[in-house]
């Protein structure tokens, strides 16, 4: 069971990696990698495809905060938050450290004067990433540190909406990375009460969707994952977004929607499925990452 809870903790974001093993001998030798490469492998650490907002028509110049003239200070602090961790993020991916999402933190730390839930959602997110960060550069101490801090943050939130569990599923299954023995068999129960907890307050958020298309995705056959890969992610991907229009509310889930489920069908050998879903996000997201990924494949 241990390789199971451990294969998990490839969940992501963004992460589109390689193409899963489909022999049982395969899949359990995936689900212990992570320890050195794996994970590593699955995060999109060249700076064009860290992560889908780098192309965002919202995207802010991280690079402008070096400035004192136009600090993150003179921005209305959440505006485009999501684009500017993204941002943030790719920095990190590339220089191998997260001084920029540390920036980030505290400037959203500081100003979170009344313990607000959209403060705490964005500073968890970094949080997330900063652990995919840490796991990049094989710290696992930092990485167990952002991680519990990510989680911790979001289950203490008041009124938890269904993107705070939306988070909450996805960073959880991070911690699988850290857990041991009985912790593991914990975390799963959390996550399937987050995710019970997400839809009863919104059947129609589609990063809920994503969230239970991706850890579908990552659980091997014989442990009943690939069940529910493909109904989650269409779901997801036949959903309006209702923070679409506004910039201080996560947007992320449609386009790594996209992602996973092209991969599943290569996965499976469903070719004429993959590229109908390829001319789709090509369609929606033309400077998509994905789209890079599989021109070669599907054009």
């Amino acid at each position: 069971m241990k390789s199971f809870f451990l294969l998990l903790s490839v969940l992501s974001l963004g992460m589109c990696g390689t193409n899963k093993q489909n022999s049982k001998e395969q899949s359990n030798n995936k689900s212990i990698e992570y320890r050195e490469d794996t994970l590593i492998s699955k995060i999109k650490t060249k700076p064009e495809i860290v992560d889908k907002l780098s192309t965002n028509k919202n995207s802010v110049d991280l690079s402008k905060t070096n400035n004192p003239k136009n600090s993150f200070d003179q921005d209305s602090i959440l505006n485009n938050i999501q684009s500017k961790i993204t941002l943030a993020t790719n920095e990190a991916f590339t220089k191998r450290n997260t001084l920029k999402l540390d920036e980030l933190e505290k400037l959203l730390t500081n100003n979170n004067k009344e313990n607000n839930n959209l403060f705490n959602y964005w500073i968890a997110y970094i949080n997330y990433y900063k652990t995919i960060v840490y796991m990049q550069n094989k710290d696992k101490e930092k990485g167990l540190i952002s991680n519990t801090k990510s989680i911790k943050i979001l289950e203490q939130n008041n009124n938890k909406n269904s993107d705070d569990y939306a988070l909450l599923v996805l960073a959880k299954g991070l911690s699988y990375t850290f857990a041991s023995g009985m912790d593991s068999i914990l975390i799963s129960k959390d996550i399937s009460n987050y995710l019970k907890d997400g839809f009863k307050l919104d059947i129609s958020n589609l990063r809920l969707y994503y969230a239970q298309g991706s850890l579908d995705f990552y659980t091997p056959k014989e442990y009943g994952g690939g069940k529910k890969v493909e109904e989650s992610l269409l779901k997801a991907l036949s959903l309006q977004d209702k923070n679409a229009e506004n910039n201080i509310l996560p947007t992320w889930g449609k386009e790594e929607s996209y992602g996973l489920l092209i991969r599943f069908y290569i996965d499976n050998d469903q070719k004429q499925e993959a590229i109908n879903q390829y001319k789709e996000i090509k369609k929606n997201y033309p400077n998509s990452y994905i789209v890079n990924m599989y021109k070669s494949k599907l054009e």
